[in-house]
């Protein structure tokens, strides 16, 4: 009788996980692939654009700010150091003739 009873009970656990099984893939068959959206999920989305849209639009955004700030960072550095440069009195008084300027050519060129 014990056999019996161990044999029963193992027979109908198998019945039972053969009929899990067989629940959970209706389920997974019945299920969509394709996410669905509550009316009032779709209401307040409605008026929002999507994340590609926002997204590109926060980087058009950013990389104008960015193009502001070198222009503003450009236009500063060029107010700071001008393009003409300071000459001291000194230099200002001391007269150059062409051999001066000759000389000071070739030793350029011998670097």
């Amino acid at each position: 009788a014990a056999c019996c009873r161990l044999y029963g009970s193992a027979e109908e656990q198998r019945r039972k996980q053969a009929e899990l099984r067989e629940s959970a893939l209706r389920e997974q068959a019945a299920a969509s692939s394709r996410p669905k959206m509550n009316a009032r999920s779709r209401e307040m989305a409605q008026g929002v654009e999507g994340l590609t849209d926002r997204a590109e639009a926060l980087l058009r955004e950013r990389e104008t700010r960015l193009e502001e700030t070198r222009h503003l960072l450009e236009a500063r550095e060029l107010e700071e150091h001008p393009a003409h440069p300071s000459i001291t009195a000194m230099a200002q008084r001391v007269e150059r003739r062409p051999e001066d300027i000759n000389r000071w050519e070739e030793r350029r060129r011998k670097r």
